[in-house]
Parts: C-alpha cells; structure tokens; sequence
C-alpha cells in the first residue's frame, strides 16, 4: 500500500536534493540571471513597441495633405459666356499663325494621300464688335492657309468675300466653290471646308438669330458648358448645327463639334494649350485672346484629318493684306467647280 501524497518522496527527486543541498549560492545566481534576462527582453520589447510607434507617427507627420479639389465654379449664364467669346473673337481682326502641318485624307480615288508641311494660316475677320451689326448679321469672314515645302506651295486652302477653294499644287488640283451660296454640299474631294475652319477654331462670334437659335447645357462633371447652335429646318424641325465646348475652370473653349443636316457629325476640333496672341503696339492684358497651340481636327464622313502645331501666333497692324485673300491664279490646273450640278465634274 502506497504512502499518503504529500509523504511520497521520489528517488530521483530525493537523490537532486542530495546534490543541491551544498550549493544555496550557485541557485540563486541562476535565478538572478534569468531574472535579469527576462526583464531586459521585456524592456527591449517595449522599446521596440515605442519605436514603431514613433516612427509612424513621424511618418504620418511628414506626409503632405491630400490635395483639395479644385472648387467647380458656379454656372454662368450664357449671356455672360457669349460676350467673353465675342470679345475674344471680335480682338481677332487680322491674325497671322505660322507652325507645321500635317494633312492626311483619302483622295476621289480612295487612295491615302499625306501632306506635312510648314504652314501659314491668315485670318481676317473684318467683324468689330458683334453689336455693329444690326440684325445679328454673321461676318464674312476671310482666311488663307497655306503649307509650303522647301519654298513650294503644297496644299492651299482660301476664302474671300466670294469664292472658297482648295488646291492641291502637288497633283495641279482645284476644286472652287462660291460664297454666295452658302448651302452648297462641300464635294467629298474636298478634304476640309475653309468656310468651315474658323468655325473649327472657334474664333467666330457666337450671334443668336432667328435661323440660329442658341442653347446651353452645364455639366459639373466635368465642369463644362456646352453651347449649341441649332439649325431651324423649313418644316419646324431643330437640329443641332455647331456644339462648343467650354471648360468652366478656365473659361477658354476646349473643342468644338460641326453636324450635317442629317445630324451626322462632319468634323471634331480639340482645341489645346492656349497662349496668349502677342499683338503689336498693344499691352498684353489678362482680357486678351487666346489661340490654340495645337489643333487637330478630324472628319470621319470625308475621312481626313488636320494637324497643326502652331509655333507662333500675332496680331498684325489694323491693315487688311487684301492681296493675301484675292481669288488665286488656276491656271495649268483642273478645276472641279462645287457649284456646278454634276458632282466632281471640271469647272473648266
């Protein structure tokens, strides 16, 4: 029968006894030094806690504010946005833009043609301010681009008071169409419509009329304002003619979009980086106009595309170059008139 528990006495245990019983000291260093080591891991943790600790914070400390969001500045009325654009646009009364150009569309024949060239784009408005025209009458306005290539004309497009054109010098092709019927279908050997180009550029003033209604849009997202220029068809119906697109962060226009009478779009300009117009013997003003830097310009239905980087723009002196804007020479080229009844067909 086994002894009570607590009387139990190992030999093992009795035996360690035996051998301990001499050595109290060397018991209790042991004891000492795992005390110490102990306490010193403990601390070593706790500091380590408190450097991560400290040095997050120290991050979050160094770390820049998030950047506030630009506040979207309130709508403005249309009325308001039409005299900025009429302002800007009526300053441009003779403009004179010279950068490169690249020119690609597809031929009569459907072939690719490119061009890339040094251009000169003149503007002649002739407009003064929009409220010197009684009725809201539209400017005649006039311009004349022209890419040159090692001191030859390339491709010329023009617009006087009467006639409009566009001649390819390379192939000794010209297709003229007159002024005086602005509804006549621009041809699709035409690549771009020079009436059509400062409408692109969005320097033309925006003037209500009975047969030109506008309209407005605001969006916050992005900020914008949009401004339609509707078309008042015979029978009633509206469609939209012209969109410009207006960023309300800076007031400047962004692009501009141009629709048929079916409603298919014709042609989109992405206006980019504007700079201001240095005029001559003239202060430039925070209310002066500004010019695209870079424009391109796409029309899918006659598949060609306009680029034109623009490397320097001025105002020239209140003297109209008449000379710049005549009717030019045709000859030893074939001219396909868009005013004649059968389409493409030679003028002369």
């Amino acid at each position: 029968m086994l002894p009570e528990p607590h009387h139990y006495r190992s030999p093992l245990t009795s035996a360690a006894q035996a051998q301990t019983a001499g050595r109290p000291s060397s018991l209790w260093g042991t004891w000492a030094v795992k005390s110490f080591v102990g306490a010193l891991h403990m601390r070593l943790r706790r500091l380590g806690l408190l450097l991560t600790v400290g040095g997050l914070l120290a991050l979050a400390g160094c770390q820049s504010p998030p950047p506030k969001s630009a506040a979207i500045p309130p709508s403005i009325s249309m009325f308001d946005q039409l005299v900025q654009l009429n302002a800007r646009a009526a300053a441009l009364d003779t403009l004179r833009v010279v950068g490169s150009l690249k020119l690609h569309y597809l031929d009569r024949h459907g072939n690719a043609q490119n061009y890339q060239a040094h251009a000169v784009l003149l503007i002649d408005q002739n407009i003064g301010h929009p409220a010197r025209h009684a009725g809201g009458a539209l400017p005649r306005a006039e311009l004349l681009l022209v890419a040159t290539y090692l001191g030859q004309n390339m491709f010329e497009f023009g617009m006087n008071a009467q006639h409009y054109w566009a001649i390819d010098h390379h192939n000794k092709v010209a297709w003229v169409g007159s002024r005086e019927q602005p509804n006549t279908p621009l041809r699709r050997a035409m690549p771009l419509g020079p009436r059509n180009i400062l409408d692109l550029l969005a320097i033309t003033p925006l003037l209500p009329t009975s047969q030109a209604p506008l309209a407005m849009t605001v969006s916050n997202h992005p900020p914008q304002n949009r401004i339609f220029v509707i078309r008042a068809g015979a029978d009633g119906a509206a469609q939209i003619q012209r969109q410009v697109v207006i960023s309300r962060l800076t007031g400047l226009v962004q692009g501009v979009l141009m629709f048929d009478r079916s409603g298919k779009r014709i042609a989109t300009a992405v206006l980019s980086d504007y700079h201001r117009i240095a005029a001559r013997n003239a202060t430039v003003t925070a209310a002066s106009p500004r010019f695209p830097f870079r424009i391109a310009i796409d029309n899918p239905l006659q598949h060609s595309q306009l680029r034109l980087t623009v490397q320097s723009a001025s105002l020239t002196l209140r003297v109209k170059p008449r000379y710049a804007f005549a009717s030019p020479s045709l000859e030893g080229l074939k001219v396909y008139n868009l005013d004649s009844a059968a389409s493409g067909s030679p003028g002369r």
